[in-house]
């Protein structure tokens, strides 16, 4: 099934995925900086934005829909969902990737077994106001990505703004990304993962906690661990400058295989 993506920039591939509950418009002014340096495809993925959805919403048919569209020889930058589809395209298909680069991204989103993420209680509370109502989840999703930075309120209300502008995503996307979130573990696959990996995480992210980026340091010594102070989930959007210097020193610095 055909999805929706567009193509900015000249220079080595680049593509971003982003993250559950929202479309590639929210990864637009990064696309748009990083298209000043590099070729980059910008995809809505499957039952968000333009793109229709897909059944099975599944990891694997995720990535298997994706795919087709990622040039050889790409570096692959996953934001949040996004990451863990990043991860997973990786171990599906090694022949296309250069490199990955997970913002405020995990292996394993739910907290379990003194592994940092979501807590149960909370995944059940986003469940239950899914199955009221999906806008008025999106909005709690949004507050909570938005708390930690400088400004709460005004990063808030960009989002929720942001929010509003976008068509409403298909809701089997939102129920079985939800269900991928809470049931994905690929902490142990990530040792297959062969190419040059960086983690940025944010320092105040009530999604992704910090405690994630010193596990992930235990576990993959070989990955890059950034770590962007006083911001967010949303980091990319109210630290551009930060991510994006720590995005080319990455790509332009490591040493492919």
């Amino acid at each position: 099934m055909p999805l929706y993506y567009k193509i900015l920039g000249q220079g080595k591939n680049l593509v971003l995925l982003h993250g559950w509950g929202f479309s590639s418009a929210i990864m637009q002014p990064l696309a748009e900086k990083l298209a000043k340096y590099y070729c980059v495809t910008l995809i809505d993925l499957p039952g968000f934005g333009q793109s229709q959805s897909i059944e099975p919403y599944t990891l694997d048919n995720l990535a298997e829909n994706i795919h087709s569209l990622i040039p050889q020889n790409s570096t692959l930058i996953g934001w949040s969902f996004g990451g863990l589809i990043a991860l997973k395209l990786t171990m599906l298909y090694p022949q296309k990737v250069n490199s990955i680069i997970a913002l405020a991204s995990t292996p394993c989103f739910f907290a379990h077994n003194h592994w940092p993420g979501i807590s149960l209680p909370l995944l059940t509370t986003f469940e239950e106001k899914l199955l009221q109502n999906a806008q008025d989840l999106l909005q709690y999703f949004a507050l909570l990505q938005t708390q930690g930075e400088n400004n709460p309120l005004k990063a808030h209300r960009f989002v929720k703004n942001q929010l509003l502008q976008e068509k409403a995503p298909a809701l089997n996307a939102l129920t079985g990304g939800l269900m991928i979130l809470k049931n994905t573990d690929l902490r142990a696959l990530l040792l297959t993962i062969q190419c040059p990996m960086q983690f940025i995480f944010a320092a105040n992210d009530k999604i992704v906690p910090i405690e994630t980026s010193r596990q992930l340091a235990k576990r993959v010594p070989s990955a890059e661990i950034q770590i962007i102070a006083n911001a967010a989930h949303l980091f990319f959007l109210f630290h551009s400058d930060k991510t994006i210097a720590h995005i080319i020193n990455f790509i332009e610095n490591t040493k492919y295989p």
